[in-house]
């Protein structure tokens, strides 16, 4: 928060008492910052997006205010970052010089050899490197009912199905894996899960011969999460908090429906060239009491 800096100690001050008055503070993840700098530009692609969506709500228009020095280095998730990304998007903003502030006030021994200093995560400390991925659960109602001449059917129909719903995907998944009824998908572009769950919930069970009322439930998140060898595949699997929050999300999702995070949300609203978008649905408990969840409707 201070950096370490006696400068910064007011700044300090008045950031935790801003903080104590908030209504409702929001959080892009909930671990610890473990050093790894994608955070910082997850929560860009989180803040903008956020405003998109609440500017859709209300039938107006988003335009940026930014605070910066012109002449920063261009550090990855800083203001210049934030800056450059929201005009990519045809976005407008009012920019408020800081190098022309500064000038105008003196500056004390102290403030001038700390300005213009950059604080990064000490990298040698990062011993795994998360990324920012997103991901999807789904899962069959009424596979628990099904016969065993049904249960052949099943399989056979709709692990089809779902191999060439993949197919079709503009970029194939980093990850992918069955369990019964079950699929756990993980994308590096949001645009491509999102592709996936909608066609996933167009599953017609029935044209093979299975229950009418049959359906597919799933559940879209993205956040930072680790990859490792996982040593009974034998390739990269994915694990981590946010894995376990997509998995929490598809079992209160309604059949026959894709409920995605609001994170999920906010980076598809930032994301460029798709016609999807995501009605907000309100806040519901997680499965398993795991935890609450601004939860929307992927259409």
């Amino acid at each position: 928060m201070t950096y370490g800096l006696p400068s910064m100690a007011k700044w300090g001050t008045r950031f935790k008492r801003v903080l104590s008055r908030a209504t409702e503070v929001y959080q892009a993840t909930q671990e610890k910052y473990p050093g790894d700098d994608m955070l910082f530009g997850f929560v860009n692609s989180v803040t903008q997006g956020l405003a998109f969506m609440r500017a859709s709500e209300l039938g107006v228009g988003v335009r940026a205010l930014v605070l910066h020095d012109p002449g920063s280095p261009r550090i990855f998730g800083a203001t210049r970052y934030f800056l450059d990304k929201w005009k990519a998007l045809g976005r407008p903003a009012d920019e408020i010089d800081l190098a022309s502030l500064r000038r105008a006030i003196p500056e004390d021994a102290t403030t001038k050899a700390a300005r213009g200093r950059r604080v990064v995560a000490d990298t040698k400390k990062v011993r795994d490197r998360r990324k920012l991925m997103t991901m999807l659960f789904a899962d069959v109602k009424g596979f628990s009912s099904l016969s065993e001449e049904q249960s052949r059917k099943f399989f056979r129909a709709f692990l089809r199905e779902v191999a060439r719903i993949l197919k079709d995907v503009p970029s194939p998944p980093a990850f992918c894996n069955t369990g019964g009824d079950g699929l756990f998908v993980v994308f590096e572009k949001s645009t491509d899960c999102a592709a996936l769950a909608s066609e996933l919930t167009r599953i017609d069970f029935e044209r093979p011969g299975l229950p009418p009322e049959m359906s597919i439930r799933v559940g879209p998140h993205t956040g930072p999460v680790y990859p490792a060898k996982d040593p009974v595949i034998g390739k990269n699997n994915y694990f981590g908090a946010n894995v376990n929050r997509a998995a929490r999300i598809e079992p209160v999702t309604a059949p026959g429906c894709a409920y995605a995070s609001e994170q999920f949300a906010a980076v598809l609203a930032v994301t460029p060239g798709h016609n999807f978008r995501c009605e907000f649905i309100g806040k519901e408990e997680l499965a398993k009491n795991y935890d609450q969840c601004r939860l929307y409707r992927l259409v």
